[in-house]
C-alpha cells in the first residue's frame, strides 16, 4: 500500500529513519517482527526498511563500512534499489559486487580489466539522475581529481556510462582493503587515550590538505574515515564537498538552503540552519570536534539520532554537550576545553581551522600549555543570567540556607553562653552573602542571552568578584569561598574546589588562629579536595583538624571520632594498616553510639577497616567488616561509595577462590555504575 497523499517526501523519509534506526535497537533475529510491528499495513515502508537492513549486514566489514545509519537525503527517496549491476562492465571495469547503497548511488568492488587493480566503483542509479544529483557527482569527482594525499582516497578515473539512453556518471576510486570505521578500529585495538589522539591527527592532517586545496569536506563521520588492514586512515566520499573561491564552480555548486546533506549528528548548527552559504572550513571543525567527542568517550554529544530535523537543530543550538569528564576524569582540564573549542555553536568562538585544532592536541600530547582557553565565566555568566533568571535566584536562596545551616552546625560547638550572640552572626553573614551574590548576578548584560553556562561557572565568576567586593569583610569572604570551594568537591570538581578551599583556609586561619573548629572544618574540606598526589598533605591536615576536635570537645564526641576515621584513611593510603586499624576500632564505638549505627559515618569507617583487615592477612575478620558496610552502605552511602564496597568486596572473594560467590556483588556494582555513567560509555587510559 502507498503512503497517503498527504504524507510529505521528508514526512516519509523521517518515517523510515525512525523504523530504520528503531530496528537496529533489537537483537537481529528480532528486527523482522519489529519492522513488521512499525510498519503495519505500510508494505512499501516495510521492504524499505528491511532492505536498508539488508544493505547494512551485508556491507559490515567492508568499504564503506561501519556506517550505522545510511546516508539517504529526502530528495533521494525514490531511488530505485532492487536492481544490482553485479557482473556488470563499465567502461573497462568489471563490478564484483556491491558494496553499499548510499545516498547518491551505489558503491561496487570493481576490477579494473587494464591495469588488474580492485577499486571502489561508486555510480549514479536511475531516479537519482536529476540536474542536482548530477551537478554533485561531478563535483565530486573535479574535487577528489584535485586533492592527493596518503590519508584521502585516491580518485583512479571517472567518466559517465549510457544504459538505456541515460548518461550514468561512475567515479573509480581507491578500495580501502578491510576496512573499518574510525571508531571501530579504536575499540577493537583498545587504543588508549593518547594513541586515539594521534590516531586523529592523522585525520585531521587528511582534511586540513583538502582545505588547503579549497576543499570542505561538509560530511566528516566515523563512517566516512576509515582504517584499513595495515592501521592506515583513509578519509573517503567528499561528495558533499564545496569549493571555496573557484569562480563559476563556486556558483554553481551552491547547494539549495534548504537542502541539507550530510549526517544529522555530525552537521554544525550552522549547516542544521539549512544555509549551505554559511558552511566553511569551521564546520569541518563543527564534525571533527564531535568525531573526537565520539573517540574519546564512546558517545554522541548531542543524541539526535533518531530527532527530526527540526528538533535536532534546536538540540544542537540551544543544548550544551554533556561533559567529557562526566565520562571519565581523564577526559577533564584541557581535553575538554579542546573539544568543547571545536564544538562552540557560534563560528567565531569555534577553532578558526583544523590546523588550529590539530595544534592543541599536539600541545596537549607534548605537555605544553594548549592555546585555547575555557569561555570566561563572566562571559557565560551574562548570558545565563539573562536565560535562567529563576534558577540563579534558586541557587542565591539555596546558598544562603546552606551558609545559615553551616554556620550555626560550626559555631554549636563553642561555648553555650554565646550560642545565641552566635547565631544572629551566622545569620547577617547570611544575609551579607545574600545581597553580594544579588548584586554580582545581576549585573549580567540582558543583551547577551543565548550561551549556556552551568552552575559552577555563575559559582566560579561570584567568588572571583568576592576579593575585590569583600575584602573589608574578611568574615563573609571566607565563607564564600568555603562553601563555594566544598559545592565543587560534592560536583566532582576537586582542582577548583582546592583553590577556593586554600583561601578560606588561610583567611580563617588569619581570622580565628589554629585552635578554632570553623579551622578544623576547613582544613578536613581541603582535605578531602586533594588527590593521590598529595597523601602527606591529606593525613597532614587531618591530623590537625583531630588535634583541634580532641583538644576542644574530647575523645567521646562524635566529630572526634569521625576525624579518627578520616586519618585512618590517610594512613591506610599510604601503606600504615596496622595504626589505621587502631583508630578505627577506637573510633567505631563513638560513631555508632552517637551518630546511630546506619550513618554514612560507619559505612565509611568499616570499608576502610576492611580494606585494611584485607591487606593485613586477617581475611576472616575483613570479610564481617565487608559485609556490615555493604549492609550500611545499602542504606546510608551514595550509589558509587556502595559500589566501590561491593566491588571491593567481589575481588576479596576472588582472591580467596571464591568465585561464584563474587559473581553477584560484581554485577550489582557494574549495573550501578552503568546506571550512573549512562550507555555507551568508554573509560579511556590515564595520559
Amino acid at each position: 500500500m502507498n503512503p497517503p497523499p498527504s504524507l510529505s517526501q521528508s514526512t516519509r523519509f523521517r518515517r523510515l529513519e525512525e523504523v530504520f534506526c528503531a530496528a537496529l535497537e533489537v537483537p537481529e533475529h528480532e528486527r523482522a517482527a519489529r519492522v513488521a510491528e512499525l510498519c503495519g499495513s505500510d508494505r512499501e515502508l516495510a521492504a524499505e526498511v528491511t532492505r536498508l537492513l539488508a544493505v547494512r549486514a551485508q556491507t559490515r566489514g567492508t568499504f564503506l563500512s561501519p556506517a550505522a545509519r545510511l546516508q539517504v537525503s529526502a530528495d533521494d527517496f525514490t531511488a530505485p534499489a532492487e536492481d544490482d549491476w553485479t557482473g556488470r562492465c563499465i567502461d573497462g571495469f568489471t563490478l564484483v559486487r556491491r558494496l553499499a547503497v548510499g545516498g547518491m548511488g551505489a558503491v561496487y568492488e570493481a576490477t579494473q580489466q587494464e591495469l588488474r587493480r580492485s577499486v571502489a566503483l561508486k555510480l549514479m542509479r536511475g531516479a537519482l539522475l536529476d540536474a542536482d544529483a548530477r551537478r554533485r557527482f561531478a563535483r565530486e569527482a573535479q574535487i577528489l581529481a584535485e586533492v592527493r594525499h596518503p590519508h584521502i582516497a585516491q580518485v583512479y578515473a571517472s567518466g559517465t556510462y549510457r544504459d538505456a539512453g541515460v548518461d550514468v556518471p561512475y567515479i573509480a576510486m581507491e578500495l580501502v582493503p578491510g576496512a573499518v570505521g574510525l571508531l571501530t578500529h579504536a575499540d577493537q585495538q583498545r587504543l588508549g587515550l593518547r594513541d586515539r589522539l594521534r590516531l586523529f591527527l592523522t585525520v585531521c592532517d587528511a582534511v586540513l590538505h583538502g582545505h588547503q586545496r579549497g576543499v570542505i569536506h561538509r560530511d566528516l563521520k566515523p563512517a566516512n574515515l576509515l582504517v584499513d588492514e595495515s592501521g592506515h586512515v583513509k578519509v573517503i566520499d567528499f561528495g558533499v564537498a564545496r569549493m571555496l573561491e573557484r569562480g563559476e564552480l563556486a556558483t554553481t555548486a551552491r547547494t539549495d538552503a534548504r537542502h541539507i546533506i550530510g549526517t544529522l549528528p555530525h552537521l554544525s548548527p550552522e549547516q542544521l540552519a539549512g544555509d549551505a552559504r554559511v558552511a566553511d572550513v569551521r564546520s569541518d571543525v563543527y564534525a571533527l570536534g564531535v568525531v573526537l567527542y565520539e573517540l574519546l568517550s564512546g558517545r554522541l554529544p548531542y543524541d539526535i539520532r533518531n530527532e527530526s530535523l527540526a528538533r535536532a537543530a534546536e538540540i544542537v543550538r540551544t543544548q550544551a554537550p554533556a561533559p567529557l569528564s562526566a565520562v571519565h576524569r581523564t577526559l577533564r582540564g584541557d581535553l575538554q576545553t579542546i573539544v568543547f573549542k571545536a564544538l562552540e555553536k557560534e563560528l567565531d568562538r569555534r577553532y578558526s581551522s583544523v590546523e588550529a585544532l590539530a595544534e592543541d592536541i599536539r600541545r596537549y600530547l607534548s605537555h605544553e600549555p594548549i592555546l585555547a582557553r575555557p569561555p570566561s565565566a563572566r562571559y557565560q555568566l551574562r548570558k545565563f543570567a539573562q536565560r535562567n533568571r529563576a534558577l540563579v535566584a534558586g541557587v542565591m536562596v539555596a546558598l544562603v540556607v546552606a551558609l545559615i545551616g553551616a554556620g550555626t552546625t560550626a559555631w554549636k560547638v563553642v561555648e553555650a553562653t554565646r550560642e545565641g550572640q552566635r547565631a544572629q552572626l551566622a545569620a547577617r553573614k547570611a544575609e551579607r552573602i545574600a545581597w553580594f551574590l544579588q548584586t554580582v548576578l545581576s549585573s549580567a548584560d540582558p543583551r547577551l542571552a543565548d550561551a549556556d553556562v552551568t552552575i559552577r561557572d555563575a559559582l566560579d565568576y561570584a567568588a572571583a568578584r568576592a576579593d575585590a567586593e569583600l575584602a573589608e569583610e574578611p568574615e563573609v569572604l571566607s565563607d564564600v569561598h568555603a562553601l563555594v570551594g566544598s559545592i565543587y568537591v560534592r560536583m566532582k570538581q576537586s582542582p577548583l574546589g582546592e583553590r577556593h578551599l586554600r583561601k578560606a583556609l588561610a583567611l580563617r586561619r588569619e581570622l580565628y588562629g589554629d585552635s578554632n573548629c570553623i579551622v578544623a572544618e576547613t582544613m578536613t574540606d581541603l582535605a578531602w579536595a586533594l588527590d593521590a598526589d598529595h597523601l602527606d598533605e591529606v593525613e597532614q591536615l587531618f591530623t590537625d583538624a583531630l588535634k583541634i576536635r580532641r583538644t576542644l570537645y574530647g575523645d567521646d564526641d562524635a566529630s572526634v571520632a569521625v576525624a579518627k576515621t578520616q586519618v585512618a584513611a590517610a594512613k591506610s593510603l599510604k601503606g600504615r594498616q596496622a595504626e589505621a586499624v587502631t583508630l578505627l576500632n577506637e573510633a567505631l564505638p563513638v560513631v555508632k553510639r552517637e551518630l546511630g549505627p546506619q550513618h554514612t559515618a560507619v559505612g565509611f569507617a568499616l570499608a576502610t577497616l576492611a580494606n585494611c583487615l584485607q591487606i593485613m592477612g586477617e581475611t576472616a575478620a575483613a570479610e564481617v567488616s565487608y559485609r556490615e558496610a555493604i549492609a550500611v552502605r545499602r542504606v546510608a552511602a551514595s550509589p558509587p561509595e556502595l559500589a566501590d564496597t561491593l566491588s571491593n568486596f567481589a575481588k576479596f572473594l576472588k582472591r580467596q577462590g571464591r568465585e561464584e560467590e563474587a559473581v553477584p556483588f560484581a554485577a550489582e556494582a557494574a549495573e550501578i555504575r552503568a546506571r550512573r555513567l549512562g550507555p555507551g560509555a568508554a573509560p579511556c587510559e590515564e595520559p
